[in-house]
């Protein structure tokens, strides 16, 4: 015999007790008989998340937040247990401050869940190092003179990018850099770069090698 129950709620319902606005007292009045599926209860955390952190840059363009996995259930008729989300969060705040930006982030979900009977496991992991690039390095000033000699413009910038050189020369040592070019509505599905960039680049990594093999 499977049991059914007789009320489904969809998101507004449930924000709508949260906010004490019209008809909460309905949805009160049949929380212990209602069930809402797990796709409803992510976009009530995604409502509550933007609430206490928004997704997208905080702390005056140091942190950029992003949800970009959410998974759930095994079946199409069967109500999902579960939420899986996977995200990342990259800033240039350290120590202190970066660890309370992380705890509220865990509170939002933890307050989100709380509030619709649930229970969270929130786990980080660090997966980049940040790096200091010094511009008299030697390999930086080769690159630099090699861009100038050709008439291009050479400057630094902070950037979120994270790659081989975080850990090369974050956790190797390594004096290492990432030379950007230049990619457009980076992290979304319409993330470009210009070829002609590209054959620049390998051009002027060339000429670096040649330098290099000369000194």
């Amino acid at each position: 015999m499977v049991l059914m129950s007789k009320i489904i709620f969809d998101a507004s319902a449930l924000l709508a007790l949260l906010n004490q606005e019209s008809g909460c007292e309905i949805v009160e009045k049949h929380l212990t008989d209602s069930v809402m599926s797990s796709i409803n209860i992510s976009e009530v955390v995604a409502v509550l998340i933007d609430i206490g952190i928004r997704e997208g840059e905080a702390d005056d363009g140091k942190t950029r937040v992003n949800i970009g996995i959410l998974s759930a259930g095994k079946a199409r008729n069967v109500v999902p247990g579960n939420l899986t989300l996977q995200g990342e969060v990259r800033s240039f705040l350290q120590g202190q401050d970066l660890k309370a930006r992380v705890d509220q982030l865990q509170s939002a979900f933890t307050e989100a869940a709380e509030r619709n009977r649930a229970e969270v496991k929130f786990s980080t992991k660090q997966l980049a190092l940040a790096y200091k690039v010094d511009s008299d390095e030697p390999l930086l000033q080769t690159y630099k003179n090699v861009v100038e000699q050709r008439g291009g413009i050479f400057e630094m910038k902070e950037t979120f990018v994270a790659s081989d050189a975080n850990a090369l020369r974050g956790e190797k040592g390594l004096n290492v850099f990432v030379v950007s070019t230049g990619v457009r509505n980076e992290h979304s599905v319409e993330e470009t770069v210009d070829l002609s960039e590209l054959e620049q680049l390998g051009k002027d990594l060339v000429k670096v090698l040649e330098l290099a093999s000369t000194t």
